[in-house]
């Protein structure tokens, strides 16, 4: 896939690295890694689990969409019976 800014990012991202930049982030946002060794491997300290409470959220959004869904089904169903009654 070649860019425009592919060049340039890469650049910016080395530049990054090479100071020391790019390692606080990632210790800020990822703070269970370690930092990256001189291949620039990313080194995660032990697996991250899910717990009930972090699924919650995901479950509601899928349970809201099947709810809508199903009542887009009903409005069509009901549609469909109504307009079949009328002729």
């Amino acid at each position: 896939m070649d860019s425009e800014f592919r060049d340039a990012f890469n650049y910016h991202i080395l530049k990054m690295a090479q100071s020391g930049v790019l390692d606080k982030i990632l210790h800020k946002w990822l703070q269970k890694r370690k930092p990256a060794d001189r291949s620039g491997k990313i080194f995660v300290e032990e697996p991250v689990s899910l717990g009930y409470d972090n699924l919650f959220f995901v479950v509601l959004v899928l349970l809201s969409g099947i709810g809508l869904a199903l009542g887009m089904v009903a409005v069509e169903f009901g549609r469909m019976v109504k307009g079949r009654s009328q002729h």
